[in-house]
Protein backbone atom coordinates (compact mmCIF):
# COMPACT_ATOMS: atom_id res chain seq x y z
CA UNK A 1 0.00 0.00 0.00
CA UNK A 2 3.18 2.55 0.70
CA UNK A 3 4.40 1.50 -2.27
CA UNK A 4 1.47 2.26 -4.45
CA UNK A 5 0.62 5.31 -2.52
CA UNK A 6 4.27 6.48 -3.05
CA UNK A 7 4.32 5.57 -7.02
CA UNK A 8 0.98 7.83 -7.38
CA UNK A 9 2.39 10.25 -5.79
CA UNK A 10 5.43 10.22 -8.36
CA UNK A 11 3.40 9.72 -11.28
CA UNK A 12 1.16 13.69 -9.77
CA UNK A 13 4.90 15.34 -9.52
CA UNK A 14 6.25 14.47 -13.10
CA UNK A 15 2.55 15.27 -14.71
CA UNK A 16 2.63 18.29 -12.96
CA UNK A 17 6.32 19.69 -13.63
CA UNK A 18 5.45 18.16 -17.30
CA UNK A 19 2.67 20.09 -16.99
CA UNK A 20 3.77 23.58 -15.90
CA UNK A 21 7.17 23.25 -18.30
CA UNK A 22 4.91 22.63 -21.43
CA UNK A 23 2.58 25.87 -20.32
CA UNK A 24 5.76 28.00 -20.18
CA UNK A 25 6.71 26.37 -23.89
CA UNK A 26 3.37 26.96 -25.25
CA UNK A 27 4.42 30.92 -25.08
CA UNK A 28 5.62 29.99 -28.46
CA UNK A 29 2.14 30.72 -29.53
CA UNK A 30 2.04 34.09 -28.26
CA UNK A 31 4.07 34.98 -30.56
CA UNK A 32 1.82 37.53 -32.75
CA UNK A 33 1.89 39.69 -29.62
CA UNK A 34 5.50 40.08 -30.07
CA UNK A 35 5.57 40.81 -33.56
CA UNK A 36 2.49 42.85 -33.50
CA UNK A 37 4.73 45.16 -30.74
CA UNK A 38 7.83 44.88 -32.74
CA UNK A 39 6.34 46.35 -36.03
CA UNK A 40 5.14 49.22 -34.10
CA UNK A 41 8.42 50.40 -32.29
CA UNK A 42 10.81 49.42 -36.23
CA UNK A 43 7.99 50.56 -38.47
CA UNK A 44 11.03 50.04 -40.79
CA UNK A 45 11.38 46.20 -40.58
CA UNK A 46 9.13 43.87 -42.89
CA UNK A 47 6.51 41.38 -41.84
CA UNK A 48 9.24 39.10 -43.54
CA UNK A 49 11.92 39.78 -41.78
CA UNK A 50 10.03 39.81 -38.10
CA UNK A 51 8.70 36.61 -38.84
CA UNK A 52 12.22 35.44 -39.45
CA UNK A 53 12.37 35.21 -35.62
CA UNK A 54 10.10 33.14 -35.32
CA UNK A 55 10.53 30.70 -37.84
CA UNK A 56 14.26 30.84 -37.01
CA UNK A 57 13.36 30.01 -33.31
CA UNK A 58 11.07 26.69 -34.17
CA UNK A 59 13.31 25.48 -37.12
CA UNK A 60 16.56 25.74 -34.51
CA UNK A 61 13.95 24.25 -31.49
CA UNK A 62 12.77 21.50 -34.07
CA UNK A 63 16.84 20.35 -35.01
CA UNK A 64 17.91 20.58 -31.25
CA UNK A 65 14.74 18.17 -29.82
CA UNK A 66 16.39 15.60 -31.95
CA UNK A 67 20.04 15.71 -30.27
CA UNK A 68 18.12 16.20 -27.07
CA UNK A 69 15.74 13.08 -27.68
CA UNK A 70 18.86 10.89 -28.04
CA UNK A 71 20.58 12.70 -24.78
CA UNK A 72 17.56 12.23 -22.56
CA UNK A 73 16.97 8.35 -23.94
CA UNK A 74 20.49 7.96 -22.55
CA UNK A 75 20.88 10.19 -19.23
CA UNK A 76 17.11 10.52 -18.61
CA UNK A 77 15.11 13.73 -18.81
CA UNK A 78 15.86 15.96 -15.72
CA UNK A 79 19.94 17.06 -16.43
CA UNK A 80 18.27 18.29 -20.20
CA UNK A 81 15.51 19.53 -19.00
CA UNK A 82 17.44 21.79 -16.71
CA UNK A 83 20.14 22.72 -19.33
CA UNK A 84 16.99 24.09 -21.37
CA UNK A 85 15.68 25.89 -18.40
CA UNK A 86 19.02 27.89 -18.27
CA UNK A 87 19.49 28.56 -22.21
CA UNK A 88 16.05 29.84 -22.43
CA UNK A 89 15.41 31.65 -19.51
CA UNK A 90 18.76 33.64 -20.47
CA UNK A 91 18.73 34.28 -24.25
CA UNK A 92 15.27 35.24 -23.94
CA UNK A 93 16.51 38.12 -21.09
CA UNK A 94 19.48 39.16 -23.03
CA UNK A 95 17.18 39.20 -26.30
CA UNK A 96 15.01 42.55 -24.03
CA UNK A 97 18.27 44.28 -24.46
CA UNK A 98 19.14 43.83 -28.51
CA UNK A 99 17.89 46.33 -30.70
CA UNK A 100 18.69 44.97 -33.92
CA UNK A 101 17.46 42.07 -35.73
CA UNK A 102 20.67 40.42 -35.93
CA UNK A 103 20.91 40.29 -31.98
CA UNK A 104 17.16 39.13 -31.96
CA UNK A 105 17.98 36.78 -34.46
CA UNK A 106 20.63 35.35 -32.86
CA UNK A 107 19.19 35.16 -28.82
CA UNK A 108 15.56 34.70 -29.91
CA UNK A 109 15.69 33.26 -32.92
CA UNK A 110 18.57 30.91 -32.41
CA UNK A 111 19.55 30.20 -28.58
CA UNK A 112 16.01 30.58 -27.51
CA UNK A 113 15.53 27.64 -29.90
CA UNK A 114 18.23 25.51 -28.22
CA UNK A 115 16.73 26.18 -25.29
CA UNK A 116 13.44 25.22 -26.26
CA UNK A 117 14.17 22.32 -28.17
CA UNK A 118 16.24 21.25 -25.44
CA UNK A 119 12.98 21.74 -22.82
CA UNK A 120 10.43 20.14 -25.25
CA UNK A 121 12.00 16.81 -25.59
CA UNK A 122 11.32 16.12 -21.59
CA UNK A 123 7.52 16.48 -20.59
CA UNK A 124 5.64 14.05 -23.16
CA UNK A 125 8.03 11.58 -23.45
CA UNK A 126 8.08 11.41 -20.13
CA UNK A 127 5.28 11.20 -19.25
CA UNK A 128 3.99 8.33 -21.74
CA UNK A 129 6.26 6.24 -19.83
CA UNK A 130 4.94 6.91 -16.39
CA UNK A 131 0.84 6.32 -17.98
CA UNK A 132 1.57 3.33 -20.33
CA UNK A 133 -2.40 2.83 -19.67
CA UNK A 134 -3.46 6.34 -20.60
CA UNK A 135 -1.41 7.50 -23.63
CA UNK A 136 -3.50 9.50 -25.62
CA UNK A 137 -5.24 10.63 -22.87
CA UNK A 138 -2.69 12.27 -20.60
CA UNK A 139 -0.16 13.00 -23.63
CA UNK A 140 -3.52 15.18 -25.03
CA UNK A 141 -3.18 17.24 -21.70
CA UNK A 142 0.43 17.87 -21.92
CA UNK A 143 -0.75 18.89 -25.91
CA UNK A 144 -3.28 20.99 -24.43
CA UNK A 145 -1.78 22.52 -21.62
CA UNK A 146 0.89 23.56 -24.15
CA UNK A 147 -1.68 25.10 -25.85
CA UNK A 148 -3.00 27.18 -23.52
CA UNK A 149 0.28 28.66 -22.48
CA UNK A 150 -0.04 30.67 -26.06
CA UNK A 151 -3.54 32.46 -23.83
CA UNK A 152 -1.36 32.67 -20.65
CA UNK A 153 1.74 34.62 -21.89
CA UNK A 154 -0.66 36.35 -24.77
CA UNK A 155 -2.41 38.10 -21.81
CA UNK A 156 1.05 38.17 -19.68
CA UNK A 157 3.37 39.92 -22.65
CA UNK A 158 0.05 42.08 -23.63
CA UNK A 159 -0.15 43.24 -20.13
CA UNK A 160 3.57 44.17 -19.87
CA UNK A 161 3.53 45.87 -23.00
CA UNK A 162 0.50 47.96 -23.02
CA UNK A 163 2.56 49.02 -19.39
CA UNK A 164 5.35 49.85 -20.51
CA UNK A 165 4.90 50.03 -24.08
CA UNK A 166 8.48 48.45 -24.73
CA UNK A 167 8.72 44.89 -26.22
CA UNK A 168 11.73 44.95 -24.15
CA UNK A 169 10.54 44.50 -21.19
CA UNK A 170 8.20 41.59 -22.42
CA UNK A 171 11.09 39.81 -23.37
CA UNK A 172 13.01 40.35 -19.90
CA UNK A 173 10.33 38.94 -17.64
CA UNK A 174 8.83 36.32 -19.59
CA UNK A 175 12.69 35.13 -19.62
CA UNK A 176 12.50 35.25 -15.86
CA UNK A 177 9.65 33.00 -15.75
CA UNK A 178 10.84 30.23 -18.02
CA UNK A 179 14.29 30.66 -16.10
CA UNK A 180 12.88 30.26 -12.25
CA UNK A 181 9.96 28.09 -13.07
CA UNK A 182 11.34 25.64 -15.71
CA UNK A 183 14.18 25.28 -13.80
CA UNK A 184 12.61 24.07 -10.82
CA UNK A 185 10.18 22.07 -12.39
CA UNK A 186 12.91 20.20 -14.40
CA UNK A 187 13.88 18.58 -10.96
CA UNK A 188 11.32 16.35 -10.70
CA UNK A 189 11.08 14.75 -14.21
CA UNK A 190 12.63 11.04 -14.21
CA UNK A 191 12.18 8.82 -15.81
CA UNK A 192 9.48 5.14 -14.25
CA UNK A 193 11.08 2.26 -12.49
CA UNK A 194 11.20 -0.58 -14.43
CA UNK A 195 7.84 -2.20 -13.51
CA UNK A 196 5.91 0.39 -15.20
CA UNK A 197 8.62 -0.20 -18.30
CA UNK A 198 7.10 -3.71 -18.52
CA UNK A 199 3.78 -2.56 -18.05
CA UNK A 200 4.34 -0.71 -20.76
CA UNK A 201 4.96 -4.01 -23.09
CA UNK A 202 2.10 -5.58 -22.15
CA UNK A 203 -0.51 -2.32 -22.68
CA UNK A 204 -1.95 -3.62 -25.83
CA UNK A 205 -1.88 0.02 -27.23
CA UNK A 206 1.76 -0.16 -27.03
CA UNK A 207 3.86 -1.68 -29.95
CA UNK A 208 5.69 -5.08 -29.08
CA UNK A 209 8.81 -3.89 -30.48
CA UNK A 210 10.96 -0.89 -29.54
CA UNK A 211 12.48 0.21 -33.04
CA UNK A 212 15.80 1.91 -32.58
CA UNK A 213 15.56 5.87 -34.36
CA UNK A 214 17.56 4.17 -37.63
CA UNK A 215 15.16 1.16 -37.68
CA UNK A 216 12.05 3.45 -37.31
CA UNK A 217 13.87 5.48 -40.70
CA UNK A 218 13.25 2.78 -42.86
CA UNK A 219 9.59 2.74 -42.16
CA UNK A 220 7.63 4.05 -45.01
CA UNK A 221 4.58 5.07 -42.44
CA UNK A 222 7.68 7.54 -40.75
CA UNK A 223 7.48 9.65 -43.94
CA UNK A 224 3.76 9.55 -43.78
CA UNK A 225 3.68 10.96 -40.40
CA UNK A 226 6.21 13.72 -41.15
CA UNK A 227 4.84 15.22 -44.37
CA UNK A 228 0.98 14.70 -42.53
CA UNK A 229 2.44 16.64 -39.51
CA UNK A 230 4.32 19.21 -41.78
CA UNK A 231 0.97 19.69 -44.26
CA UNK A 232 -1.36 20.07 -41.22
CA UNK A 233 0.70 22.59 -39.56
CA UNK A 234 0.79 24.85 -41.85
CA UNK A 235 -2.16 26.98 -41.46
CA UNK A 236 -1.86 26.87 -37.55
CA UNK A 237 1.95 28.46 -37.73
CA UNK A 238 0.29 30.69 -39.91
CA UNK A 239 -2.44 32.28 -37.97
CA UNK A 240 -0.29 31.76 -35.11
CA UNK A 241 2.83 33.76 -36.32
CA UNK A 242 0.15 36.93 -37.98
CA UNK A 243 -2.81 36.62 -35.56
CA UNK A 244 -3.17 39.89 -34.58
CA UNK A 245 -2.54 41.36 -38.52
CA UNK A 246 -5.08 38.78 -39.70
CA UNK A 247 -7.35 39.75 -37.15
CA UNK A 248 -7.39 43.55 -37.93
CA UNK A 249 -7.51 42.75 -41.85
CA UNK A 250 -9.59 40.20 -42.22
CA UNK A 251 -12.23 40.75 -40.02
CA UNK A 252 -11.90 44.46 -39.39
CA UNK A 253 -10.70 44.23 -35.83
CA UNK A 254 -8.90 46.80 -33.91
CA UNK A 255 -5.68 46.61 -32.25
CA UNK A 256 -7.13 45.97 -28.86
CA UNK A 257 -9.60 43.57 -30.28
CA UNK A 258 -7.36 41.28 -32.16
CA UNK A 259 -4.79 41.30 -28.81
CA UNK A 260 -7.85 39.33 -27.26
CA UNK A 261 -8.81 37.49 -30.17
CA UNK A 262 -5.10 35.43 -30.18
CA UNK A 263 -5.67 35.24 -26.26
CA UNK A 264 -8.89 33.17 -26.84
CA UNK A 265 -8.18 31.19 -29.90
CA UNK A 266 -5.19 30.19 -27.66
CA UNK A 267 -7.30 28.13 -25.21
CA UNK A 268 -8.42 26.45 -27.94
CA UNK A 269 -5.04 25.43 -29.08
CA UNK A 270 -5.03 23.73 -25.56
CA UNK A 271 -8.08 22.22 -25.60
CA UNK A 272 -7.32 20.21 -28.89
CA UNK A 273 -4.15 17.98 -27.43
CA UNK A 274 -6.95 16.35 -24.96
CA UNK A 275 -9.70 15.79 -27.42
CA UNK A 276 -7.81 14.23 -30.11
CA UNK A 277 -5.38 12.29 -27.91
CA UNK A 278 -8.73 10.78 -26.39
CA UNK A 279 -10.26 10.22 -29.97
CA UNK A 280 -6.71 8.41 -30.71
CA UNK A 281 -7.51 6.01 -27.73
CA UNK A 282 -11.11 5.68 -28.91
CA UNK A 283 -11.09 5.34 -32.58
CA UNK A 284 -7.67 5.14 -34.11
CA UNK A 285 -4.82 7.32 -35.61
CA UNK A 286 -6.57 7.01 -38.65
CA UNK A 287 -10.00 8.62 -37.54
CA UNK A 288 -8.49 11.05 -35.63
CA UNK A 289 -6.31 12.36 -38.28
CA UNK A 290 -9.09 12.57 -40.87
CA UNK A 291 -11.27 13.95 -38.54
CA UNK A 292 -8.53 16.81 -37.59
CA UNK A 293 -7.62 17.70 -41.38
CA UNK A 294 -11.61 18.06 -42.69
CA UNK A 295 -11.73 20.27 -39.65
CA UNK A 296 -8.35 22.56 -41.00
CA UNK A 297 -9.88 23.01 -44.63
CA UNK A 298 -13.26 23.37 -43.38
CA UNK A 299 -12.19 26.52 -40.64
CA UNK A 300 -10.36 27.79 -43.70
CA UNK A 301 -12.76 27.78 -46.05
CA UNK A 302 -14.74 29.94 -43.44
CA UNK A 303 -12.09 32.34 -43.25
CA UNK A 304 -12.07 33.03 -47.04
CA UNK A 305 -15.64 32.99 -47.74
CA UNK A 306 -16.74 35.53 -44.81
CA UNK A 307 -15.49 38.65 -43.22
CA UNK A 308 -17.80 38.83 -40.21
CA UNK A 309 -15.72 39.00 -37.33
CA UNK A 310 -17.77 36.42 -35.51
CA UNK A 311 -16.97 33.77 -38.06
CA UNK A 312 -14.14 34.32 -38.00
CA UNK A 313 -13.31 33.84 -34.33
CA UNK A 314 -15.52 30.46 -35.24
CA UNK A 315 -12.97 29.58 -37.88
CA UNK A 316 -9.52 30.62 -35.94
CA UNK A 317 -10.90 28.75 -32.26
CA UNK A 318 -11.27 25.41 -35.56
CA UNK A 319 -7.85 26.33 -37.08
CA UNK A 320 -5.80 26.07 -33.40
CA UNK A 321 -8.27 23.38 -32.10
CA UNK A 322 -6.64 21.33 -35.21
CA UNK A 323 -3.25 22.52 -34.29
CA UNK A 324 -3.31 21.68 -30.63
CA UNK A 325 -4.59 18.35 -32.16
CA UNK A 326 -1.95 17.13 -34.00
CA UNK A 327 0.42 17.54 -30.72
CA UNK A 328 -2.06 15.50 -28.85
CA UNK A 329 -2.12 12.35 -31.61
CA UNK A 330 1.41 12.35 -32.41
CA UNK A 331 3.37 12.16 -29.50
CA UNK A 332 1.21 8.63 -28.44
CA UNK A 333 1.01 7.55 -32.03
CA UNK A 334 4.59 7.58 -32.64
CA UNK A 335 5.15 5.73 -29.14
CA UNK A 336 2.27 3.15 -30.68
CA UNK A 337 4.10 2.59 -33.67
CA UNK A 338 7.24 2.36 -32.75
CA UNK A 339 7.66 1.85 -28.75
CA UNK A 340 9.10 4.21 -26.15
CA UNK A 341 12.81 3.15 -25.52
CA UNK A 342 13.62 5.55 -28.02
CA UNK A 343 10.69 7.96 -27.64
CA UNK A 344 12.72 10.83 -27.01
CA UNK A 345 14.63 10.55 -30.03
CA UNK A 346 11.72 9.00 -32.65
CA UNK A 347 9.48 11.91 -31.88
CA UNK A 348 11.89 14.17 -32.17
CA UNK A 349 12.86 12.90 -35.84
CA UNK A 350 8.70 13.24 -36.36
CA UNK A 351 8.74 16.81 -35.02
CA UNK A 352 11.49 17.80 -37.73
CA UNK A 353 8.30 18.11 -39.85
CA UNK A 354 7.13 20.53 -37.69
CA UNK A 355 9.79 22.84 -37.83
CA UNK A 356 10.25 22.61 -41.61
CA UNK A 357 6.53 23.78 -41.45
CA UNK A 358 7.54 26.56 -39.08
CA UNK A 359 10.14 27.83 -41.37
CA UNK A 360 7.84 27.70 -44.29
CA UNK A 361 4.36 28.59 -43.34
CA UNK A 362 5.14 31.91 -41.70
CA UNK A 363 7.55 32.83 -44.86
CA UNK A 364 5.01 32.22 -47.50
CA UNK A 365 2.13 34.31 -45.61
CA UNK A 366 4.73 37.53 -44.93
CA UNK A 367 5.97 37.18 -48.37
CA UNK A 368 2.42 37.58 -50.21
CA UNK A 369 1.81 40.45 -47.08
CA UNK A 370 4.81 42.51 -48.03
CA UNK A 371 4.60 42.45 -51.91
CA UNK A 372 0.35 43.09 -51.41
CA UNK A 373 1.55 46.09 -49.33
CA UNK A 374 4.64 47.54 -51.21
CA UNK A 375 2.41 47.45 -54.60
CA UNK A 376 -0.30 49.35 -52.90
CA UNK A 377 2.67 51.94 -51.46
CA UNK A 378 4.06 52.11 -54.82
CA UNK A 379 0.48 52.54 -56.05
CA UNK A 380 0.30 55.75 -53.92
CA UNK A 381 -2.35 53.66 -51.76
CA UNK A 382 -3.84 54.70 -47.71
CA UNK A 383 -4.75 52.63 -45.20
CA UNK A 384 -7.81 50.88 -46.32
CA UNK A 385 -6.13 49.75 -49.42
CA UNK A 386 -3.35 48.41 -47.82
CA UNK A 387 -5.74 46.82 -45.40
CA UNK A 388 -7.86 45.41 -48.64
CA UNK A 389 -4.38 44.34 -50.35
CA UNK A 390 -3.52 42.53 -46.99
CA UNK A 391 -6.50 40.67 -46.64
CA UNK A 392 -6.15 39.69 -50.38
CA UNK A 393 -2.95 37.89 -49.46
CA UNK A 394 -3.59 35.87 -46.38
CA UNK A 395 -6.77 34.42 -48.15
CA UNK A 396 -4.36 33.10 -50.93
CA UNK A 397 -2.47 32.15 -48.35
CA UNK A 398 -5.17 30.19 -46.51
CA UNK A 399 -6.34 28.76 -50.36
CA UNK A 400 -2.44 27.28 -50.15
CA UNK A 401 -3.37 25.53 -46.58
CA UNK A 402 -6.90 24.14 -47.94
CA UNK A 403 -4.53 22.47 -50.36
CA UNK A 404 -1.76 21.22 -48.45
CA UNK A 405 -4.25 19.88 -45.87
CA UNK A 406 -6.33 17.85 -48.55
CA UNK A 407 -2.80 16.60 -49.96
CA UNK A 408 -2.34 14.98 -46.32
CA UNK A 409 -5.86 14.17 -45.82
CA UNK A 410 -5.14 11.78 -48.44
CA UNK A 411 -1.64 10.52 -47.17
CA UNK A 412 -4.03 8.91 -43.81
CA UNK A 413 -5.32 6.47 -45.72
CA UNK A 414 -1.91 4.83 -47.11
CA UNK A 415 -1.04 4.32 -42.98
CA UNK A 416 -0.10 0.78 -42.18
CA UNK A 417 1.43 0.05 -39.24
CA UNK A 418 4.97 -1.20 -39.40
CA UNK A 419 5.69 -5.12 -38.04
CA UNK A 420 8.05 -7.22 -36.48
CA UNK A 421 8.56 -11.01 -36.19
CA UNK A 422 11.09 -10.55 -33.38
CA UNK A 423 9.56 -8.46 -30.38
CA UNK A 424 12.26 -7.06 -28.65
CA UNK A 425 12.00 -6.43 -24.65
Amino acid sequence: MVKKRSFTWQRIKVFGAAAITSLCLGSVYSWSVFANQLKVENPDWSFTQIAMIFSLMVFTYTITAIFAGMWQDKTGPRVVAMSGAVILGLSTIMASFMKSLAGLYFFHGFLAGIGRGLSYATPLPTVLKWFPDKRGLVGGFIAGIFGVGGLVFSYIAGNIIEATSSVQSAFFWCGLIFLLVMFFCARFLINPPEYVSEKAQNNHVMSNYNYTPLEMLKQPAFYIFLAIFMLGAFPGLVLTSNAQIIAQVMAGLSPVQALNIVAFISLFNGIGGPIFGLLLDRTGEKNALSLLLIMLMGAQIMLIKTHNDNWFIVGACIIMLGLGGLFGIFPPLIANFFGTAYLGTNYGLLFLGFGISAVISPRVATILADQARNGVLLAGGGVLEIQKALAGAFTRVFVIGIVLCFLAWCLVFIINKPYKKNISV
